[in-house]
């Protein structure tokens, strides 16, 4: 199975993505939390939070990964 940040992606049929590609943007995504917060304290976690919140609510119908 395909996983990005916790989404199954075999869910979403209209996503065509690999399985490489998935790691390559949720690498570069982390990296960028880790580069502008400088640690993964308090604020990184809070902010990674939100992320999921928002990728996994089913009303969100905006799931881009290009």
């Amino acid at each position: 199975r395909k996983h990005f940040f916790g989404l199954q992606i075999e869910d979403q049929p209209d996503v065509n993505v690999s399985g490489e590609e998935i790691d390559k943007c949720s690498h570069s995504v982390e990296g960028e939390m880790y580069s502008f917060f400088g640690d993964t304290g308090y604020r990184y976690k809070n902010k990674y939070r939100s992320l999921m919140f928002n990728l996994k609510d089913p009303r969100n119908k905006v799931r881009h990964l290009d």
